[in-house]
């Protein structure tokens, strides 16, 4: 989850960059933006948008904008947690990745 505003301009573009290099762009199947309403936002859906574009297009994650605390943004969210888990198992790549997660 990245949260965008102008006072966390430095601290999104380092998050970018350490997950990139953390391969966290590699696994991710999904991202959140949440309070998009915030300054800064274009910045950081832009950032998002070009590393994940980096990815082969099956296996570039979708981005959802949410504002949490107001519920705003959940129900889109849900149902791209849903679509990608139907992806997931239509492409076999759905066991493979709870096995990764419960083998940590």
């Amino acid at each position: 989850c990245v949260t965008a505003g102008s006072h966390m301009q430095y601290q999104h573009r380092e998050f970018l960059a350490q997950a990139s290099k953390a391969g966290l762009m590699e696994i991710a199947d999904l991202f959140v933006i949440n309070k998009p309403e915030r300054p800064g936002l274009a910045a950081t859906r832009r950032d998002l948008d070009a590393l994940i574009a980096l990815r082969p297009p099956p296996r570039r994650a979708a981005v959802v904008e949410t504002v949490a605390c107001e519920g705003r943004g959940i129900a889109q969210l849900a149902g791209r947690i849903a679509a990608t888990r139907e992806r997931l198992q239509a492409q076999g790549r759905l066991p493979g990745r709870r096995a990764a997660v419960t083998d940590r």
